[in-house]
């Protein structure tokens, strides 16, 4: 078995059903036939008993509990209103310029870490901001000018 792949219902079945009175090597003689690590069984064996035999029985869930580099929606929506204003006055408005004049202004940059880089307020894509990441701040190119 893969190290990615889930762990068969079956095994799972079996392990939640695991004597508390197994003899000595039944966990290791398990795991290697079933092709999991001692780790894993281990980790199953202790949801069981905290959660109850139905708990491991499907897989959770792998995705993220939270991103690391999603801008929250106010910051970018303040860095568009000071690109907006740098550029309606006729000053520069890349990205250096709206983080310095963020700063300036008292206002936290868009970020994903402690300490904001300009990077971080480059141009947003054209589209809902509700699921901007930063990468996506840091990719987007600017269409041409016509």
């Amino acid at each position: 078995m893969a190290a990615n792949e889930p762990i068969d219902p079956r095994v799972r079945l079996a392990i939640s059903q695991w004597p508390d009175d197994a003899p000595r090597g039944a966990v290791a003689t398990f795991c290697i036939e079933h092709g999991i690590s001692r780790q894993s069984f281990y980790k199953l064996r202790r949801r069981c008993r905290q959660e109850g035999q139905a708990a491991i029985l499907e897989p959770r869930s792998r995705r993220p509990r939270s991103s690391q580099t999603k801008i929250a929606d106010d910051a970018v929506s303040e860095a568009a209103q000071v690109r907006a204003a740098l550029a309606a006055s006729g000053l520069d408005h890349g990205p250096i310029s709206v983080y310095e004049k963020m700063t300036s202004m008292g206002l936290d940059p868009p970020a994903n870490n402690e300490s904001p880089t300009r990077n971080d307020v480059r141009r947003p894509p054209h589209k809902s901001h509700a699921t901007t990441t930063v990468t996506e701040v840091l990719t987007h190119q600017p269409s041409p000018m016509s």
